[in-house]
């Protein structure tokens, strides 16, 4: 039961819908048209956007047409683009008085503009070998997808599932909660946290991102109120926390361009979309692994987070991107991370065709150690916290002791 006021609740509510709205049909033509279509430039141009957002004292002394401006560029990025010099004269445009949260904003578009200048120029080179436009985008969202992206954001905790699962029903609720508790228990004294990546759909993918905003808002909020009571002389480490949680990306997603599914959910910080599936899936599992293309095997990148796959209930993608990455760790592509079948139903199934595949001996009786068998959410975050060690924190106990499991027998969607 919710202790927050109706003003609290509306804040909660618009904090953790972070996405832009898609940017309109015409702008999109616009920009394509002109050539603005690279997500190496759009993932630069949306890191650069959060930092300023990341810092209160930025942020809010803009004014409000520059924030919505920035905020519509978000969504150009969004959707795989980046703008053009209209764009940025209209921003310019509208700074009005110098101020240092101006001046910020200026030396972050002079940056955006030197890079893609750069990128125009590199990628006008490449066409004289790749002049197949498609090629080129098919090249840029790999080196974004299955390199930057694992590089800045890797080792994260990655949710696959189906895009038709409904907002209302039981595994919506258990992905939800279980992102939520992971990353909100994983708070560490610095201020850093688990991190959530999904295919940035609807569906499954929505309840991850869901639970990841969820978890930024409960994070934020015990660093504030940490800070009201701390002694003076703890209050600087405290606020470092904060300044460092403030910039983390909780929620991240990489959707791919389906016709049926018409844009991103509401509940992500970052976002990249691809047009084709290979860069997109590679992404995915990259990402979680925390590995990039140069990595290859079971290398430690020193980094502190502590991976993991939930399968849910799926479709085709599901169970592509379900079997893909267990090849990848049987194969030693990957780190030995650990992947979480949810469910009775998911888990018979799974287990069925381990059972079929070891009849044909296709797979040795080791391999089925790279599926972790989860009756319902709890028993997930239990497994979660066993296979990397970790002790739970007062917050993921408590979460435990008050959560009725809605991922039964008898519920797949």
């Amino acid at each position: 039961m919710s202790l927050l006021n109706a003003d609290q609740e509306r804040e909660r509510s618009e904090f953790i819908r972070p996405s832009p709205s898609p940017p309109s049909k015409r702008t999109i033509e616009r920009l394509e048209e002109s050539g603005n279509r690279n997500n190496i430039i759009a993932y630069k141009m949306l890191q650069g956007i959060h930092t300023l957002y990341a810092q209160p004292e930025i942020w809010k002394n803009l004014s409000d047409n520059t924030r919505n401006e920035l905020t519509q560029l978000r969504g150009i990025g969004f959707d795989g683009c980046y703008p053009d010099q209209s764009d940025f004269k209209r921003i310019r445009d509208g700074l009005g008085e110098e101020t240092e949260a101006t001046k910020r904003l200026e030396e972050t578009l002079e940056t955006l503009e030197t890079f893609i200048l750069v990128q125009e120029g590199l990628w006008e080179s490449m066409s004289t070998m790749y002049p197949s436009e498609d090629l080129q985008h098919i090249l840029q969202d790999t080196i974004v997808a299955v390199h930057e992206l694992p590089e800045i954001h890797g080792r994260r905790i990655v949710t696959f599932g189906s895009a038709r699962t409904p907002p209302n029903s039981p595994v919506y609720d258990a992905v939800r909660w279980l992102n939520e508790t992971i990353v909100t228990g994983s708070l560490r004294e610095d201020g850093t946290s688990e991190t959530v990546l999904s295919g940035a759909g609807p569906g499954t993918m929505e309840a991850a991102n869901h639970g990841a905003m969820l978890a930024r808002w409960n994070i934020l909020n015990t660093l504030n109120n940490k800070l009201e009571t701390a002694p003076e002389d703890a209050r600087e480490e405290i606020q470092n926390a904060i300044v460092t949680a403030r910039s983390q990306i909780h929620s991240m997603g990489i959707r791919i361009q389906l016709p049926f599914e018409a844009f991103w959910n509401n509940h992500l910080q970052l976002n990249l979309t691809i047009k084709n599936f290979a860069p997109r899936k590679g992404a995915l599992i990259s990402t979680a692994m925390g590995r990039t293309i140069k990595h290859n095997g079971n290398e430690n990148n020193g980094h502190p987070n502590h991976p993991a796959i939930f399968a849910m209930p799926g479709g085709f993608g599901t169970e592509d991107e379900l079997w893909d990455a267990a090849c990848l760790i049987q194969c030693g592509k990957m780190p030995g991370m650990p992947i979480f079948v949810m469910g009775e139903q998911m888990s018979e199934k799974v287990l069925s065709d381990l059972e079929k595949m070891q009849s044909w001996g296709a797979i040795s009786p080791d391999d089925w150690d790279i599926f972790t068998v989860c009756k319902n959410e709890i028993d997930a975050v239990e497994k979660y916290h066993e296979a990397h060690d970790l002790e739970m924190s007062s917050y993921t106990k408590n979460a435990i002791l008050e959560r009725a499991p809605t991922l039964n027998t008898s519920q797949t969607t």
